[in-house]
């Protein structure tokens, strides 16, 4: 929580410009349960990595699945990212497999969300 609070500070003062502190703030947020505040401030701050991590842990997979999908064919070097990201969804009781099964569904061309 105290962590949460510092990230809140520095990005209020970044005036929301330094995108590592948004990300970081963000990335907090999934961790402490609070994914629908993580989904506006990725939104606001175009994130499209966290925003669909974040929709993911609501629930909104079809949404999350083809933001995260676009923001990886725009930016095919983000999949390590994508990657890293998708292990905060643990918390959001999504297992390891299904993970995988997400990061598999973004990634593969076959793939067309609807």
């Amino acid at each position: 929580e105290e962590t949460l609070q510092a990230a809140y500070k520095a990005d209020f003062l970044a005036d929301g410009e330094d995108r590592e502190i948004t990300e970081t703030l963000c990335a907090l947020l999934l961790e402490v349960g609070r994914a629908e505040e993580a989904v506006k401030r990725a939104h606001s701050s175009s994130l499209p990595l966290h925003e669909g991590i974040a929709l993911l842990a609501t629930g909104e997979r079809t949404e999350g699945i083809a933001l995260l999908r676009q923001a990886l064919h725009t930016k095919p070097a983000n999949a390590p990212r994508l990657e890293a990201l998708l292990t905060l969804l643990a918390k959001y009781d999504i297992p390891d497999r299904e993970r995988a099964l997400i990061y598999d569904t973004i990634t593969l061309p076959s793939y067309e969300a609807k």
